[in-house]
């Protein structure tokens, strides 16, 4: 199986599953962090959909373009 066929297969099979925790989510709990150097959950979240949104552009130009904006500190 080629990358591509098998980044296609995972996406399919975790993206749902992405969705529903991310639903399932209180809003007023977006902020929980289990220890203070943690990242909060709507982090997680932040940081999960902007490597998705760089793996789309990897696949549709060849090119990897990290913003400098992605990385989230604690």
């Amino acid at each position: 199986m080629a990358n591509r066929e098998f980044f296609i297969q995972r996406w399919e099979q975790e993206y749902p599953a992405f969705v529903r925790v991310f639903k399932a989510l209180p809003a007023e709990q977006r902020d929980y962090r289990p220890h203070p150097r943690s990242r909060s959950a709507a982090e997680l979240v932040w940081v999960l959909v902007q490597e998705a949104k760089v793996c789309s552009e990897l696949i549709d130009t060849g090119k990897i373009h990290i913003p400098s904006d992605f990385v989230v500190k604690p």
